[in-house]
Protein backbone atom coordinates (compact mmCIF):
# COMPACT_ATOMS: atom_id res chain seq x y z
CA UNK A 1 0.00 0.00 0.00
CA UNK A 2 0.91 3.48 -0.72
CA UNK A 3 0.22 6.86 0.17
CA UNK A 4 1.68 10.28 -0.88
CA UNK A 5 0.78 14.12 -1.74
CA UNK A 6 2.45 16.49 -3.92
CA UNK A 7 2.37 20.55 -3.78
CA UNK A 8 4.14 22.42 -7.08
CA UNK A 9 4.42 25.83 -7.78
CA UNK A 10 5.68 27.03 -11.55
CA UNK A 11 6.64 31.12 -11.94
CA UNK A 12 7.65 32.67 -14.85
CA UNK A 13 10.49 34.83 -14.58
CA UNK A 14 11.42 36.07 -18.08
CA UNK A 15 9.52 34.98 -21.21
CA UNK A 16 11.09 31.60 -21.51
CA UNK A 17 12.95 30.66 -18.26
CA UNK A 18 10.51 29.26 -14.95
CA UNK A 19 11.25 28.62 -11.29
CA UNK A 20 9.76 25.71 -9.58
CA UNK A 21 9.05 24.68 -6.34
CA UNK A 22 7.21 21.84 -4.15
CA UNK A 23 7.28 19.88 -1.68
CA UNK A 24 6.43 16.20 -1.99
CA UNK A 25 5.21 13.70 0.80
CA UNK A 26 3.95 10.00 1.45
CA UNK A 27 4.64 6.80 3.18
CA UNK A 28 5.61 2.96 1.23
CA UNK A 29 5.79 -0.21 2.45
CA UNK A 30 6.67 -3.64 1.14
CA UNK A 31 5.70 -6.90 2.32
CA UNK A 32 2.79 -9.54 2.56
CA UNK A 33 2.02 -7.60 5.79
CA UNK A 34 2.24 -4.83 8.57
CA UNK A 35 4.82 -6.57 9.88
CA UNK A 36 7.03 -7.86 7.77
CA UNK A 37 6.71 -4.51 6.10
CA UNK A 38 8.26 -2.71 9.18
CA UNK A 39 11.18 -5.02 8.84
CA UNK A 40 12.12 -4.19 5.01
CA UNK A 41 11.68 -1.09 4.81
CA UNK A 42 10.75 0.31 8.17
CA UNK A 43 7.85 3.23 8.26
CA UNK A 44 8.86 4.15 4.80
CA UNK A 45 7.83 7.93 5.80
CA UNK A 46 9.23 10.39 3.77
CA UNK A 47 9.79 14.18 2.89
CA UNK A 48 11.12 15.97 0.06
CA UNK A 49 11.46 19.83 -0.68
CA UNK A 50 12.83 20.82 -4.11
CA UNK A 51 13.40 24.19 -6.31
CA UNK A 52 14.81 24.25 -9.61
CA UNK A 53 15.03 26.33 -13.01
CA UNK A 54 14.04 26.01 -16.31
CA UNK A 55 13.93 27.03 -19.97
CA UNK A 56 10.70 26.70 -22.19
CA UNK A 57 10.24 25.52 -25.95
CA UNK A 58 7.82 25.65 -28.19
CA UNK A 59 6.21 22.29 -27.25
CA UNK A 60 8.41 20.91 -23.80
CA UNK A 61 10.38 22.54 -21.32
CA UNK A 62 14.06 20.95 -19.85
CA UNK A 63 15.65 22.00 -16.22
CA UNK A 64 17.28 21.10 -13.03
CA UNK A 65 16.46 20.49 -9.78
CA UNK A 66 17.97 20.70 -6.14
CA UNK A 67 15.98 18.70 -3.54
CA UNK A 68 16.52 17.71 0.03
CA UNK A 69 15.14 14.03 1.38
Amino acid sequence: MAFGGLFHAQCNISARMIVTGGFLFGSRGGGSRSAQSVELSGTGDFAKDYTGLGYQFKNFSVGASISHL
